[in-house]
């Protein structure tokens, strides 16, 4: 008996702590008023929830005294409600509409400034988050694989290299047009620090690319570097990134050793396989073993067991590590870049340099300073003075590096 008194006890206790405090409300729009059907309403932190009725009302059980209440509807703003239970008054959550806003996207063909829904032809905007998803310390670098229509050339490093939609002359001029700042730009795009460019316009056909002539014919690449603004305040921005690349794995593919390699050299010897070759007027260049069974061949007893000697010491030799102890080393790009631009009501300015050093697995090092300067003067209302000065001074050291002796 005692036990079932105990029982019912706890059970009421559980029953009288579980849902105390019961209350409904209601969930409607700002703007209009009308009821949300369907609104999810939540305890914060918990698993308690439910959905607004036709009529926007909903029921909950609270078990504490003070409780923050989640509503969300689809196209409305979240909001947060505090209670203090019992409820003296009628609750009705209000939720605001949520405003999408496009963002406007800005066309450059060189000439003007348009947006996307004025202008023809067909064309893709790159723009300044995009375009620096990627570490390359060349424009080029940073557009391949982003651009719908570009076709990058890593074997042809010559021009030609880049295509737009494909190849539109044989005989004639092979690469787009490249427009800097409103300009036709005859340099190198690896001249062009990546760090001052704002976005790149793409003009894929003739339409969007006709203002240009015949000198679009293979499209047009319209890059926009980064200028200050009137009455800007001065803005600093330094960019750095340093890239580390790891030594080739040269065991990665399995090959033949070099004991076996030998022991083939040895019997197609004896079959006669390099006879034609020996003979041969233009002599061609034979492996160290070859030459060493050719004058084993035509030596004495004592020679030969030299021979047989010397064949035995490269068996112990792998290339491999000799080119992995001293021709390749561990690649780092580094890239630094600094810009600094203002405003006042008349004239706007922009100061920006950029360091890049690269040195490859095999010791080739690439190295590229560039110094920009820009003003804009505003001389009336509807007239400014552009002027800029680009300086860039790149050099490389390529060929055998120096083999070190450790």
């Amino acid at each position: 008996m005692k036990r079932i008194l105990l029982f019912c006890f706890m059970l009421l206790a559980v029953l009288t702590t579980r849902a105390q405090y019961k209350f409904s409300g209601k969930v409607i729009a700002e703007v209009t008023g009308a009821a949300l059907p369907g609104a999810t309403v939540r305890f914060k932190n918990t698993t308690v929830a439910t959905i607004t009725g036709n009529d926007g009302l909903f029921y909950l059980e609270a078990a504490q005294r003070a409780a923050i209440l989640e509503v969300s509807f689809v196209g409305y703003t979240s909001q947060q409600v505090t209670l203090t239970l019992p409820l003296t008054e009628n609750l009705v959550i209000v939720l605001k509409t949520l405003e999408n806003v496009l963002e406007e996207v800005t066309v450059s063909t060189g000439y003007q400034d348009l947006p996307k829904e004025r202008t023809t032809g067909s064309f893709e905007v790159i723009d300044k988050r995009l375009f620096n998803e990627q570490a390359s310390t060349t424009v080029l670098g940073r557009l391949e694989a982003v651009a719908n229509g570009l076709i990058v050339d890593r074997v042809t490093n010559a021009a030609g290299r880049i295509m737009i939609r494909g190849l539109s002359t044989i005989r004639g001029p092979k690469e787009p047009l490249i427009v800097l700042d409103n300009f036709p730009y005859e340099g190198s795009l690896d001249n062009i620090n990546p760090n001052d460019v704002e976005n790149i316009t793409i003009l894929k056909d003739a339409t969007a690319a006709s203002i240009w002539g015949t000198r679009a014919g293979n499209g047009v690449i319209v890059i926009t570097t980064k200028k200050g603004r009137l009455n800007q305040p001065l803005t600093i921005d330094f960019n750095s990134n340093v890239t580390v690349q790891d030594k080739p794995n040269l065991d990665y593919s399995p090959q033949m050793a070099s004991s076996d390699f030998i022991d083939v050299e040895q019997f197609l010897f004896s079959k006669g396989y390099y006879t034609s070759q020996i003979s041969s007027p233009s002599r061609p260049v034979l492996s160290p073993v070859v030459e060493l069974l050719i004058r084993r061949a035509s030596g004495n007893a004592a020679t030969q067991a030299q021979i047989d000697a010397e064949i035995n010491s490269l068996r112990d030799i792998d290339v491999r590590n000799d080119f992995d102890r001293y021709l390749y080393t561990q690649g780092i790009n580094q890239q630094y870049a600094l810009g600094v631009r203002g405003g006042s009501n008349t004239m706007s300015w922009n100061m920006s340099a950029g360091y890049d050093r690269n040195s490859s697995v095999l010791s080739a090092d690439y190295s590229r300073l560039n110094i920009r300067l820009q003003n804009t003067a505003r001389l009336v209302k509807a007239l400014e003075l552009n002027t800029s000065l680009y300086y860039t001074l790149s050099g490389n050291t390529n060929g055998k590096p120096r083999l070190r002796t450790d």
